[in-house]
C-alpha cells in the first residue's frame, strides 16, 4: 500500500492529511501556520516535521510515495523560494517532496484537479485556474497594501473605515456601530485606536474582525450589506479578469474556497449574480485545499495512481 500526503500550509493554521492508493484518507493532523517568509524556514521545518511524524506514526515511511506542500506565497519570490524549497528537501530527504503555492491546492481541490477557474477568499484573495493542457494561471493576489480587494483583510480594514464613519456621522448608525463598539468595550469611540495598537496591525488580526461585519450584515445593517456586495464584485471581477487569459472550455467549472466564503448568501448571492454571464458553471468545491494537495502529490510523482485516489476520494 503506497501512502500520499497533503499539506495545506497557511499563515494561521496548516492541515496535513495523508491518504492511501484507494482514496481513504488514513490520518490528519492540524498545527499553526507555516509561512516561512513570516516564521522563517526553522520554525516551518519543525512544524512540518511534528505534522509529519503525526501522520506516520502507525506505517513505514518508505511506503510514502509523494508529499505536496502548499507554501504560502510560493512562486512569487523565487530566488528565496528557492532557497527554502532546498532546506526543507535536505532535511526530509529522501522522502520526495513537491511544492505549490497554497492557492493551487485550494484550486486543486475546489476543481479536483479538472480544468477550470477558482476563487479563494480568506485572509487574502486570488483567482487560480488549471486551463485546458494542466497549466496553472493566476489573478489577483497583489500585496494588501493596493491590492488584496474582496479578502477578509480587505473586509477588515472597510469594517473599520465604516465604524468610523458611522461614529463621525458621516454615514448613519447602525448595527455596525453598535457591535464593534461592544467588541472592544469602547467609551469613547477613539479608544479603538488604542485597542487596535494592543491587537496589532496584522493580516490576520484585521481579517478576524470581518466577522463583525457579517453579524451586522444579518442584523440587516445597510452599510454591511454593501460592503458583501462589493466584495462579491472584486472577487468576481477576479474570475473574469482570469478567464480572459485562461484557455478553457466553454462551461468549465467555476468554483471557490477560502472562509470567507463561510458567510454564506452574503457573499455568495451576489457574487452569483455577478458572474452569471460568464461561460462558465458555478459549482460548490469538490474537495478541500488539503485534498487537492493529495491529488497534486499523486499527480506529480505517481500519475498512475491518480485516476484511484481521485475516484475515492470523491
Amino acid at each position: 500500500m503506497e501512502y500520499y500526503i497533503g499539506v495545506d500550509g497557511g499563515a494561521s493554521k496548516t492541515h496535513f492529511a495523508l491518504c492511501d492508493e484507494s482514496g481513504r484518507v488514513a490520518a490528519e493532523h492540524f498545527s499553526s501556520g507555516t509561512s516561512y517568509i513570516e516564521l522563517g524556514v526553522s520554525p516551518v521545518l519543525e512544524k512540518l516535521k511534528e505534522g509529519i511524524d503525526a501522520l506516520c506514526a502507525g506505517i513505514d515511511r518508505e511506503r510514502v510515495a509523494g508529499v505536496c506542500f502548499g507554501m504560502p506565497c510560493y512562486g512569487e519570490q523565487p530566488a528565496r523560494d528557492a532557497e527554502a524549497a532546498g532546506e526543507i528537501l535536505s532535511a526530509f530527504a529522501p522522502l520526495p517532496v513537491c511544492f505549490k503555492n497554497d492557492v493551487a491546492l485550494a484550486c486543486a481541490g475546489a476543481l479536483a484537479l479538472e480544468s477550470g477557474i477558482a476563487i479563494l477568499a480568506g485572509t487574502g484573495s486570488m483567482a487560480w485556474g488549471r486551463d485546458r493542457y494542466g497549466a496553472d494561471k493566476r489573478c489577483g493576489g497583489w500585496p494588501e497594501f493596493f491590492s488584496d480587494e474582496g479578502s477578509g483583510y480587505w473586509l477588515g480594514r472597510r469594517t473599520l473605515e465604516m465604524f468610523s464613519k458611522q461614529s463621525d456621522g458621516r454615514l448613519p448608525r447602525g448595527k455596525l456601530y453598535e457591535i464593534v463598539r461592544e467588541r472592544f468595550g469602547l467609551k469613547n469611540d477613539f479608544g479603538i485606536i488604542d485597542k487596535l495598537d494592543e491587537m496589532g496591525y496584522t493580516r490576520k488580526n484585521i481579517a478576524a474582525l470581518q466577522p463583525l461585519l457579517m453579524e451586522a450584515a444579518l442584523a440587516g445593517d445597510e452599510c454591511a450589506l454593501r460592503l458583501y456586495d462589493e466584495a462579491a464584485h472584486e472577487l468576481a471581477l477576479l474570475a473574469k479578469g482570469l478567464r480572459e487569459n485562461i484557455e478553457l472550455e466553454p462551461y468549465s467549472p467555476l468554483s471557490y474556497s477560502g472562509g470567507l466564503w463561510g458567510a454564506g448568501e452574503l457573499l455568495l448571492g451576489p457574487f452569483r449574480e455577478a458572474v452569471s454571464g460568464l461561460d462558465m458553471t458555478f459549482m460548490k468545491p469538490a474537495l478541500p485545499p488539503v485534498l487537492g494537495a493529495v491529488l497534486l502529490a499523486a499527480e506529480h510523482f505517481d500519475p498512475d495512481a491518480l485516476p484511484d485516489i481521485k475516484k475515492g476520494l470523491l
